[in-house]
């Protein structure tokens, strides 16, 4: 999953000409979603220290995939 979300971080920044901190927000809210199905809550800080740098520092990325769920979560599929 990581590859795909720095692949969405990436496509948001180039393709919707979103700044940095506007594609880290978008992390941030998809965290924030996902956090809702632990049994133990990510507090905010975890996800803004250390969820978000391993995503953008992540070392590969899918551009494919990372598109599809783009255009998927675009027009609501």
């Amino acid at each position: 999953m990581a590859k795909e979300l720095k692949a969405i971080h990436y496509l948001l920044k180039v393709q919707e000409n979103l700044s940095e901190q506007e594609s880290d927000n978008c992390l941030y809210y998809f965290f924030k979603e996902y956090a809702q199905g632990c049994k133990q809550p990510i507090s905010d800080s975890y996800i803004r220290n250390n969820m978000i740098p391993i995503i953008k520092n992540f070392d590969s990325m899918d551009l494919t995939a990372g598109a599809s769920l783009l255009l998927a979560a675009k027009t609501n599929l």
